[in-house]
């Protein structure tokens, strides 16, 4: 409880005299306190510069996925074409709008047979990104290479001999930069497009 100010010393309710400032002999507890515009300010500049920061990481999120993902395909599509000469399989790749899908090719069942297991899951594209793949045919071998498959016939296949299907499968963004993954049949490669 305070105490108005008056010409009289002031006490507490025990009795007590209250403590006083120096420089004005009012009571402390009466002594307001604040924040100077000074403070103000450096608050508000400090809230302004983290709130841009944000902002900025936030905006670029779509285009950080894709690159992300389109590293992660190269990668892993380097990989199936190293696992098929390693294991003397054949993988291949069967694309999409929304996924890549791996598969490898049963010889028992003479099908192709969906991969579910890492590293080879399927890839789901990030949204708003068009997919385009341009296939290069395999010269009359598709029949004694693909045998059965269905739904899951590849369009892309990775051979045992470390031969791929040529093709040119293009990533591209409503805005920003698309992604080509070219391969001539023995090697691949990343290049970006700004559009």
């Amino acid at each position: 409880m305070l105490m108005l100010v008056t010409g009289k010393k002031k006490s507490k309710p025990d009795g007590t005299p209250l403590a006083t400032d120096r420089e004005t002999g009012f009571p402390r507890v009466l002594r307001q306190r604040g924040f100077t515009l000074l403070e103000i300010l450096v608050v508000v500049t400090l809230l302004g510069f983290v709130l841009g920061i944000a902002t900025l990481n936030v905006g670029g999120n779509e285009a950080r996925e894709l690159r992300l993902f389109v590293r992660h395909a190269h990668a892993v599509l380097e990989l199936a074409a190293e696992e098929a000469e390693l294991q003397s399989t054949q993988l291949g790749l069967r694309v999409d709008n929304s996924s890549l899908r791996f598969v490898a090719f049963d010889v028992v069942e003479n099908s192709w047979q969906a991969l579910q297991d890492k590293p080879f899951q399927p890839l789901e594209v990030p949204a708003q990104v068009q997919v385009k793949l341009d296939v290069e045919d395999f010269a009359g071998q598709e029949e004694t290479l693909l045998g059965e498959g269905g739904e899951q016939q590849p369009q892309i296949v990775f051979l045992s001999s470390g031969e791929t299907t040529a093709y040119t499968l293009l990533l591209q963004p409503a805005r920003g930069e698309a992604y080509r993954l070219l391969s001539d049949g023995l090697n691949l490669t990343l290049e970006e497009d700004t559009l």
